[in-house]
């Protein structure tokens, strides 16, 4: 709907936060937040939307997480046509400054740094793969190419209806986290259809 957002469904509760309108062909930074009590959405480093819907980890399970598309729907596609950078994830909650300061990396630099008080627990750059350049959790590519249209180095490029992921079952269980933050690098091609970005298990995902 030319919106960026994050849906958080625990055991059949629902709930969606919506940011701005935003613009094809046009590169935001997105990340969503999740602790015992409170669900938050940051865009370009701004906090867009809060509820009061915290992690519930007895409705989560360890099944599969993905980059790319909603768990539960593999194989029907990405519905839009999407382009991913350097998505993260963590295993608590980020701060507002804490996510201005990953946003401000590319913006301000144009190029890579490193803010060892933002260290994720797993980082893709999607330079030509699905390493995790933080740790040991590897992704495993089903489908993404690598375009040199980033804001340095490569993206994943995921089309719509071609079954594009990266599956990383098995690298997290989210169940263990007393709170859980994910971000990346996002451009949609065609905001008339909604993009998966990140899906964790069946019960949870955040786009």
């Amino acid at each position: 709907d030319g919106n960026l957002g994050s849906f958080l469904q625990q055991g059949g509760n629902n709930d969606v936060l919506s940011g701005s309108s935003i613009s094809t062909s046009t590169w935001y930074f997105i990340a969503a937040t999740v602790d015992s009590s409170t669900h938050k959405l940051y865009v370009n480093g701004s906090q867009q939307g809060s509820s009061a819907h915290g992690l519930d980890t007895t409705a989560i399970g360890t099944e599969q997480i993905v980059i790319g598309e909603r768990v539960g729907a593999i194989g029907g596609g990405n519905a839009g046509d999407v382009k991913v950078f350097n998505p993260r994830i963590y295993n608590r909650a980020l701060s507002e400054s804490e996510i201005q300061t990953l946003y401000n990396e590319q913006v301000i630099s144009g190029a890579e740094q490193s803010f060892p008080q933002v260290s994720p627990i797993a980082r893709y750059k999607l330079d030509g793969d699905a390493t995790d350049s933080a740790s040991d959790n590897d992704g495993t590519n089903n489908g993404v190419s690598f375009v040199d249209d980033a804001l340095y180095g490569q993206a994943g490029k995921l089309e719509s209806n071609n079954n594009d992921y990266i599956d990383l079952s098995g690298e997290f269980d989210i169940r263990s986290f007393d709170a859980f933050s994910v971000g990346g690098w996002v451009r949609n091609e065609d905001i008339s259809r909604s993009s998966v970005i990140f899906s964790a298990d069946e019960n949870s995902s955040t786009s």
